[in-house]
């Protein structure tokens, strides 16, 4: 077998692994049905999804040809890496406006074609449009700015 996509490949099989472990780690909680879902129903949903995409991917590679991959980027996956990390740790102090955005601004960062103004734009976007969605849409007990703000 002659691999023509090798970027395509290696992604499709790293969001294989990840669905698979999810997959698996779902089945440790309750299903439930789909009338009636338990805590495990929608990961395990997810995960399928994602396997999909990721078998979709790993065909392409096997059928398409395209180029090897660069070299790492560090930089920015240190970057993904610590917007994970300022989301995870900056949502009770921040609240979610705040730390979508920052989070949405390292993310930005992480490209190599970094533009200040559609980083900017692009985060108060998503920092406003999660606040729509998740507190007023959905009514989820979120505080759109932490204690740090009051």
């Amino acid at each position: 077998m002659v691999m023509h996509g090798p970027k395509n490949v290696f992604v499709g099989l790293i969001l294989i692994a990840i669905a698979m472990l999810f997959g698996v780690s779902s089945l440790s909680l309750n299903l439930g049905t789909a009338g009636r879902m338990g805590p495990g129903y929608f990961p395990l949903m997810l995960a399928i999804a994602l396997g999909l995409l990721g078998t979709g991917i790993l065909a392409t590679g096997l059928s398409r040809t395209s180029e090897w991959p660069d070299a790492l980027n560090i930089r920015g996956m240190a970057l993904v890496g610590l917007g994970v990390i300022v989301f995870a740790f900056g949502a009770r102090p921040l609240g979610l406006v705040p730390t979508v955005f920052f989070s949405s601004l390292l993310f930005s960062l992480a490209g190599r074609d970094f533009r200040p103004i559609s980083a900017v734009v692009a985060g108060l976007v998503l920092a406003f449009g999660s606040w729509a969605l998740f507190i007023v849409g959905l009514a989820l007990p979120w505080a759109p700015f932490g204690y740090l703000f009051s």
